[in-house]
């Protein structure tokens, strides 16, 4: 899904710009009359939502920048005296772990940012306007609650 999630969201975006930029700027594709455009357009909020680049970006440099200090509490709680031992005979720390963010969390970064803003830009320009419901479902709503 760490690929699947992005993927459809940006299919979903691309296909709706696509139908914008060749029918017109002044149409929405939640009145299109392709069913496509129409399902790209209502499904858009909520596949941005399952992508979660953003958060997938934001855990991985965390983990990099905070990894050493969980593991330096870790080791010190389950064997605090062999490390220092080990500290004061070797002059070195007991256990080091460093991490560093590759050319993949960066380009996830750079997404992110660019998913973020193309979100708003899609919402603000074609923002869904209120569901209705039919008769039946209100009928329906009334007699269960």
């Amino acid at each position: 899904f760490t690929i699947a999630g992005p993927a459809a969201c940006c299919m979903a975006w691309l296909v709706q710009w696509a139908w914008v930029l060749w029918n017109g700027l002044k149409r929405n594709p939640h009145e299109s009359d392709l069913r496509l455009v129409r399902w790209a357009a209502k499904v858009s909020p909520y596949l941005y939502g399952w992508c979660a680049v953003d958060v997938l970006f934001l855990a991985t440099a965390t983990a990099c920048t905070e990894l050493n200090l969980t593991v330096q509490w870790i080791v010190q709680a389950k064997a605090g005296a062999i490390c220092n031992w080990a500290q004061q005979a070797v002059g070195e720390p007991c256990v080091h772990i460093s991490g560093s963010l590759g050319a993949g969390a960066i380009f996830a970064g750079i997404f992110a940012v660019t998913s973020a803003f193309l979100f708003l830009l899609t919402l603000t320009a074609w923002h869904p306007g209120p569901q209705s419901m039919s008769n039946n479902r209100v009928a329906g709503i009334a007699d269960n609650g």
